[in-house]
């Protein structure tokens, strides 16, 4: 369990007493053990992380894996508690929402990073609520309001919609390629073959777009897509019934949800190289050590990360046959066979 808490959890148990005898509900980008401290049955805690929910589930039963509330657990909340994430579209998103619902005079308390763009959250709520800076401490801010109005919100106009190939992608905000195709994600589906065929991993699917792209190419292969995020999940999910395809779509912290039985003739992935808004090569270190476990004899890993990043080192270490397929300026793409 997470006992540490982070700088936003920090700041806000110098305001613990804001809690006490409240109906809370804990809402948005949630990293450490902080809302179990005051759970009881009026505690409902909401995250669209995989993770987060599987660590936080092991203690309490009121942690729900989703972004959308039951309106149940509406009635009698006093104060909500919202995590303001790295993304400030999905910021906007998630405010939006959590006004769509019935939360009238019931006080809110917005905790996040200063350079995650949390002092924005002002000018964002200006039509709907009077929102005041409560404290400010280790690079994070707080802020206080009190909900009076009810917002509307049409959540099929929340996706942004691109088209490429004759493929139409829909995005949710703060879902990798919400604001356009990725150059990296492009570079590494350029590599696609109809030759390619067999049990397919996609690592980190985000919107989908690459196990679609691949698809296009060769419709015979079987596809698994994996991702933390609930919302990536929920665009993948709406991009394959668009497109007409299918696979097996599933929420997972990289192959913590995967059957350790089960094996892959290709896992493919753009992975992250960012955690909240640090640079970390943890990621893909744990995609290239973890991997071989999950692939076929003369499986193989292809991957797609920034040209400066190198990787060959522990690669090395867990695959007989390493290559670099493609590069440029941007990125590189590193095959592995086991």
């Amino acid at each position: 369990m997470m006992h540490k808490l982070n700088n936003e959890s920090q700041l806000l148990n110098k305001h613990k007493h804001f809690l006490k005898n409240k109906n809370i509900i804990f809402y948005g980008d949630i990293k450490d053990c902080f809302p179990i401290l005051f759970s009881s049955q009026n505690t409902k805690i909401y995250t669209t992380k995989y993770n987060i929910w599987t660590l936080l589930t092991k203690t309490n039963k009121n942690i729900f894996f989703n972004f959308k509330i039951q309106k149940q657990h509406c009635i009698n909340t006093n104060l909500i508690i919202y995590y303001w994430p790295k993304n400030k579209k999905e910021a906007k998103f998630q405010l939006k929402y959590l006004f769509s619902c019935q939360f009238l005079n019931c006080q809110l308390l917005v905790v996040g990073k200063n350079n995650s763009g949390v002092r924005s959250v002002q000018n964002i709520l200006k039509k709907m609520v009077k929102i005041e800076k409560l404290d400010s401490a280790k690079h994070c801010s707080l802020f206080l309001g009190n909900i009076q109005k009810k917002n509307t919100i049409n959540l099929e106009k929340i996706f942004s919609t691109h088209i490429l190939n004759n493929i139409v992608i829909k995005t949710l905000p703060g879902v990798f390629g919400h604001s356009g195709f990725d150059s990296g994600t492009l570079f590494l589906a350029s590599t696609f073959t109809k030759k390619t065929t067999g049990k397919v991993l996609d690592i980190g699917c985000g919107s989908g777009i690459l196990s679609i792209l691949l698809h296009q190419k060769s419709e015979k292969v079987n596809l698994t897509l994996i991702d933390i995020d609930l919302l990536a999940i929920k665009s993948s999910k709406k991009n394959f019934e668009i497109n007409n395809i299918k696979g097996k779509i599933l929420a997972s912290d990289l192959f913590s949800n995967i059957h350790i039985h089960e094996k892959f003739d290709l896992i493919i992935s753009n992975p992250p190289i960012h955690e909240g808004i640090k640079f970390t090569k943890k990621i893909i270190k744990k995609i290239i050590l973890e991997s071989c476990k999950y692939l076929k004899p003369k499986g193989e890993l292809r991957f797609v990360t920034q040209s400066s990043l190198l990787f060959f080192e522990i690669l090395k270490k867990q695959f007989s046959i390493i290559k670099i397929l493609k590069k440029n300026n941007s990125f590189i793409i590193y095959q592995a066979w086991i």
